[in-house]
């Protein structure tokens, strides 16, 4: 059973969420708060696999819920849940750890698409936040002088449309320690960190298009 904690002070959003995840059979709603200062307890207390963080909570901020949950190790996959969906605030919580998006103007049914995306540990962000990142980065790009190999690039399409490691290394014929070793060569020249931020670059870069985008 997947435990699912959700942070939101607004109690109708909190309902509607909770709704969605009683549809499914190995899903759980095990905690709920109101305020950024509660999270990070809740989250060790209940043991959740999943967090929905939302952005705007009184008390301390996503972002530093999100530093204070990697400080103390945890596990727990991070899907942040907004009314906005600005391209640089999307980008700025891709590049620390969180690994979904969801706007709440979208389809409420999405979230339990975009917990299961997460939980295979591929990004997933929804369809309003998808067509924000488009839009922000749709000047063509000179990829010319960016230090990437084309197998590399291969790499890079795969892990940003949302494939595992064992699904790029069939896509692609190699195995999948040789993968890992492309992706974490991407990490150390692109200066990234996660498969999030990754994605987030590829889509800044040109590699993925408005189609390709998860979710």
């Amino acid at each position: 059973m997947t435990r699912v904690v959700i942070a939101d002070d607004h109690k109708l959003v909190r309902n509607a969420l909770r709704s969605e995840i009683a549809r499914e059979t190995d899903m759980e709603t095990v905690g709920e708060c109101m305020t950024g200062d509660e999270v990070v307890d809740l989250v060790a207390q209940t043991q959740a696999d999943v967090l929905l963080l939302d952005l705007s909570m009184p008390g301390m901020s996503a972002l530093n819920v999100m530093r204070q949950l990697a400080a103390a190790h945890r596990d727990t996959r991070v899907l942040v849940t907004t009314a906005s969906g600005d391209a640089e605030t999307i980008r700025a919580f891709l590049r620390n750890g969180a690994l979904g998006y969801f706007v709440k103007n979208d389809d409420p049914a999405d979230i339990t698409v975009a917990i299961r995306s997460i939980l295979a540990g591929k990004t997933w962000v929804s369809a309003a936040a998808a067509a924000a990142l488009a839009e922000a980065d749709s000047a063509p790009l000179d990829r010319s002088s960016e230090p990437i190999s084309q197998r590399e690039a291969q790499v890079l399409r795969l892990l940003a449309r949302g494939a595992t490691n064992g699904e790029i290394a069939q896509a692609l014929n190699i195995a999948e320690g040789t993968v890992k070793n492309h992706i974490s060569n991407l990490y150390q020249r692109l200066e990234l960190h996660s498969r999030a931020e990754a994605t987030a670059w590829a889509w800044k870069h040109g590699y993925v298009d408005k189609g390709d985008l998860p979710g």
